[in-house]
């Protein structure tokens, strides 16, 4: 017997099936790296929760705060990393990284975020050294979109479509 009469669900969206409940439908191939552990604003590293999201999601959401970013995290082919900008912080947390690094592989896009280096500024003895916000090499079709990059550099950026 299927279910009769309407539920109201709020995102995820609810539709009814031929059992007596309600099947949710999640986008299991987008989340937030806050579910991988990320904690905004805390002085704690967060690169593990990261780069372990985007290692399982295509798409991975980067909220309001400053998440702290101790090495490189590598973007797989086809992923997306996204914020709500400027406020959507990740932020270096040790000398000679790559914030984020798209190495040999395509498709990958980067936007609305602002990436800081935590890189010198007019006292050459303060800040990271040697941070890149974005490393780009042997890679094709990606896209950096609304990305505020402070403190630090960008590597390679041939074939890029920036705006």
């Amino acid at each position: 017997r299927g279910v009769t009469g309407v539920q109201t669900c709020a995102l995820p969206i609810c539709f009814p099936v031929t059992i007596k409940r309600y099947k949710r439908i999640t986008n299991s191939k987008r989340k937030s790296i806050l579910e991988f552990g990320a904690t905004p604003n805390d002085n704690v590293d967060d690169y593990l929760a990261i780069q372990n999201a985007v290692n399982k999601y295509k798409e991975v959401f980067i909220p309001e705060g400053e998440f702290l970013v101790s090495q490189t995290i590598q973007l797989p082919e086809g992923s997306t990393v996204y914020g709500i900008g400027n406020s959507s912080v990740l932020k270096a947390f040790n000398n000679n990284i790559k914030i984020l690094s798209v190495e040999g592989v395509n498709n990958v896009t980067i936007e609305n975020l602002k990436i800081n280096g935590g890189g010198q500024t007019s006292n050459i003895y303060t800040g990271y050294r040697r941070v890149y916000g974005v490393y780009i090499t042997a890679a094709q079709n990606v896209l950096v979109n609304r990305v505020w990059i402070d403190k630090c550099g960008v590597m390679n950026p041939q074939g890029v479509s920036v705006s």
